[in-house]
This record gives structure tokens, sequence and C-alpha cells, in this order.
């Protein structure tokens, strides 16, 4: 039975030792970034908003065209259009070309907008990439975390193992009871489970940052130490979160400019060339051109544009409150995080002093054990408390990890 036993413990070792490779917290952001569906659209649509400055010259630029037309009006009996307005038929074939000549108040009002437009695109990208980061790390760390428990296991198992054959030995000569040794025998059995489960819970977490990362992988690898280091606290209006903000509050503004620029005087050309004839006289002489202007001048749209103006005002204000909101959560968490590190790391310091005993107790045990002057219970406890120490001494590591992560997400 126990032969089975170690069988399997040794295989479940090899399985875990078979962990291959090192792989960097960088390798897992970068295939994130681009392997992202959301970036790649967001940063097509930048593009695209980067042709609004081409597409506004365009608009006035001349622009040219043909048209063709033929119609006949045919009047039956003395019924029919009346020949004055129709010339009972008519063809043309026309290029035309028209020119809108904007006051400059329009022109810097439009590429003021799309200039806006980009910086708030390009900060909405910025953020989204800070975003899929923070989330890739997180995954990152659990992983790691999964991955410092199944060593602190390993080691567990091997501390306990190391004593089994002295344990033996000792019980079949009854200086111990053959009850604390199949006791002891158990707890280590409770290792070995608790290895294979933590392995299992390992390789589906590394399986949800591959998915998250886009990454087609199903080996089993060992992820390097993070570099985390805790970044620099800036001024929360230098925040990434914030310049989006005051983009946005921008460009919003920007629309007032757009909307008074609607309701400039406007002036155009244009001019055309070709054939237009009725067919009534003459028609061979038919061919010539044409030129003209137009002028216009808004008076009085039913109060349009001072509701636009309103509207405007509304989203200026919406936008106003959820910056203010998000500003104040934002100093909350810096102050919160920053507690919660300083109390870690005094906790860190606390299990460091203890381990150090736990693991003078656990040697000075080892010896008293081989004479039999302590009992297997004891010594067992002894251990249990140690690797319990190193368990909360990983977990505090990746704890500080995940904090740091955090802060450094809303510092950005």
């Amino acid at each position: 039975m126990l032969k089975t036993f170690f069988l399997v413990a040794s295989l479940s070792l090899c399985l875990i030792a078979s962990i291959k490779g090192q792989e960097q917290l960088d390798y897992y952001l970068d295939a994130a970034v681009a392997n992202s569906p959301l970036l790649n659209a967001k940063k097509n649509d930048l593009r695209g908003a980067s042709l609004d400055s081409a597409l506004v010259r365009a608009t006035y630029r001349p622009q040219v065209g043909f048209t063709a037309n033929v119609a006949y009006d045919p009047i039956i009996n003395g019924v029919g259009y009346d020949e004055v307005i129709t010339n009972k038929q008519q063809g043309s074939t026309l290029v035309h070309f028209d020119m809108l000549l904007p006051g400059n108040r329009m022109v810097k009002a439009q590429n003021g907008f799309a200039a806006l437009n980009r910086r708030s695109l390009s900060l909405d990208y910025s953020l989204t990439v800070k975003d899929l980061k923070q989330q890739v790390t997180n995954q990152y760390l659990v992983v790691y975390g999964d991955q410092q428990q199944l060593a602190y296991l390993k080691e567990s198992f091997q501390l306990l193992q190391r004593e089994d054959s002295i344990l033996q030995r000792l019980a079949r000569a009854n200086i111990y009871r053959q009850t604390d040794y199949l006791t002891f025998v158990a707890s280590m059995r409770k290792q070995q489970l608790l290895s294979m489960q933590a392995l299992s819970q390992l390789k589906y977490n590394l399986g949800q940052l591959r998915y998250l990362c886009g990454i087609e992988d199903t080996s089993l690898v060992s992820l390097s130490k993070p570099n985390l280091p805790l970044a620099e606290l800036v001024n929360v209006d230098s925040t990434l979160t914030t310049r989006k903000f005051t983009a946005d509050s921008m460009l919003i503004a920007s629309k007032h400019s757009l909307i008074d620029a609607q309701y400039r005087p406007t002036f155009s050309l244009h001019a055309d060339a070709g054939y237009l004839s009725s067919f009534l006289f003459e028609p061979y002489n038919n061919f010539g051109v044409g030129v003209g202007a137009t002028f216009a001048i808004p008076i009085y749209d039913g109060h349009q544009r001072t509701l636009q103006h309103q509207r405007v005002v509304l989203q200026e204000q919406s936008l106003g409150f959820e910056k203010g909101k998000v500003v104040r959560l934002q100093q909350i968490q810096r102050r919160l995080l920053r507690v919660q590190l300083h109390d870690l790391a005094q906790q860190s310091k606390e299990v460091e002093e203890q381990l150090s005993f736990a693991h003078a107790l656990v040697e000075a045990n080892r010896r008293l054990l081989e004479s039999g002057q302590v009992d297997i219970p004891m010594f067992f406890m002894s251990i249990q408390s140690y690797m319990d120490l190193e368990g909360q001494k990983w977990s505090a590591e990746v704890t500080r990890y995940m904090l740091i992560n955090e802060l450094n997400n809303i510092s950005e």
C-alpha cells in the first residue's frame, strides 16, 4: 500500500518537475496588445480620424461632375404641360463645376474639432492598452501565485518524505507507536493530494492567461518572478484618465464653435459647359457655358442654434460630474492602497522573523526525533507551522505585487 503511494507521489513530483522554460511578464503583455481585436479596432478608428482634416480640405476643393438629361413633355389635343415652362422637349449634357468658399471661422472650427477628436481617440487607445496590461498582469500574478503554492507544497511533501524512513524504522523498533506513524503517512498523502490539486489549478489559470493574450499553447511553463517596481506617484491631473476627460471636455466645447460657424454667411461659385437645348430653334447652336455665384445668410431657424448649444452644455455638465467623481475615487484608492502596502510590509517582516524560529524548531525536533525524545504529532506540528509560514510568505509576496500593479495603473 505504502509502496503504491510513494510510486504515485514520485510520478506526481516528476510531473511537477517537468515544468519547462521560464517566460517573462513582458512576453504576455506584448502578445495581449498584438492580438487584441479591441485594440486593433481602436487603432483603425485612430487612423480613420487622421483623415478628418484631409476630408475638411477636400470639401472646399472644386467639385467637378458630368450630367446628361433628355426630357419630352407632349401636348395631346391641347392637353399637357405648359409649353412655356417645359419647352415641350429638352436635352442636356453638361460638365459642371462647384466650389464652396468657406470662411476662416468654419475651416478653423472643423480642423480644431478633427484635431481634438484624434487626441481623444489616441488617449482612449492608451487607456485601453493600460487596462489590458493591468488585467494581463493580474492574471500573470495569479499563475505565479499558483506556481509558488505548488513549489511550497512540493517542498512540504519532500520535507515529510525525508523523515519517513527514520520514522518507519523507529516505529518498527517500537520507539514510536504504529498509529502515530500511520497518522504521519496520512499527512503525507494529504500533501500529495494538495500538490495534484494545485497543479491542476495552475494549468487552468495558465490557460486563462494564454486565452487572454491570444496565445495558442498548452505546454506547462514556469513564469519568471515579475519585475514590478512601485512607480512614482504623479499628480492626479497628469494621469491618462484625467487627460482623457480633459480632451473629451475640449472636444465637446469645440462643438460650440462648429454650431456658430454653421450660421455664418456662405458663398459658393458654380459653372457649367456643354450642350443644353429644347430642340425647337437651331439646336445645333445650343452649345455654351454658364457661370454663377450663390450667397446665403441664415436669418431664422426656429431656435435650433440655441437648442444645440444647450444640448452641448448638458454634455459638458455630465462629463464634468463624471470627471470629479473619478478623480475623487482615484485619490481615495491611492490612499487605501498605500496603507495596505505599508501594513503588508509590516506583516511580511513579522513572518520573516517567525520563519527563522520555526525553522530552528524543526531542526531541533529532527535531532530529538531520532532519539525518541519528541513524539511524531509534535514533530509534524512543527513542520506544519513552518510550512504555513512559508505559505504566508509567498502569499504576501503575490499580494504585494497585485497592490503595486493596481497602484501603478491608477498613477499612470
